[in-house]
């Protein structure tokens, strides 16, 4: 079955996937699409069940991110495809994940915003190779940050506000984070 290949190196959960609309920008391909209906529980402990439109898909979101909807499963409708198709779009996704940097990351940084890519933006900026304590804009991919030596929260979050003033005042482009954030900041 076609449509799971996406997900290969991807650290995260299906949950993960749905609330972000996961996804392949580039070929335009996101977990959303996948999705026939949604299991959630609301803040006052209703299940739901809701349908792919309901979820509200876009480029790296969804409903959830704005509802506070707890997503406990997803049935998903993959398209029946040969072994040889399989392998295909699976080496397809690891070439071109050869480009990201290996280690621990925490993924794509930004959204891309229009017409643009965030990686591009960053590296005008001369931000590659850039640290703060522990974490590191990665000199492979500049939209991802390293944890190269111990990194805390406090230094990843020093290098994303970084980035976003220095896109900012450069290209007067306000980057979006994809990575989420718990607890107080």
């Amino acid at each position: 079955m076609l449509g799971a290949e996406r997900l290969l190196k991807v650290p995260g959960t299906i949950g993960g996937a749905v609330y972000m609309n996961a996804g392949d920008t580039g070929r335009e391909r996101f977990f959303g699409d996948l999705v026939v209906w949604v299991q959630a529980i609301d803040k006052t402990g209703q299940a739901k069940k809701l349908t792919k439109e309901e979820c509200r898909f876009g480029y790296r979101s969804s409903r959830f991110q704005s509802t506070g909807e707890i997503i406990l499963k997803a049935k998903l409708q993959l398209k029946q495809a040969t072994k040889e198709e399989i392998e295909e779009a699976a080496k397809d996704i690891l070439v071109r994940k050869m480009h990201h940097p290996a280690g621990a990351t925490v993924g794509s940084t930004f959204k891309n915003p229009d017409y643009d890519h965030a990686g591009r933006l960053i590296e005008q900026c001369g931000l590659k190779g850039k640290r703060i304590g522990g974490a590191k804009i990665s000199e492979k991919h500049a939209n991802f940050i390293i944890n190269e030596d111990s990194a805390t929260a406090v230094d990843v979050k020093a290098l994303i506000d970084l980035m976003k003033s220095s896109v900012k005042e450069k290209f007067n482009v306000d980057l979006q984070e994809e990575v989420r954030y718990i607890g107080e900041w």
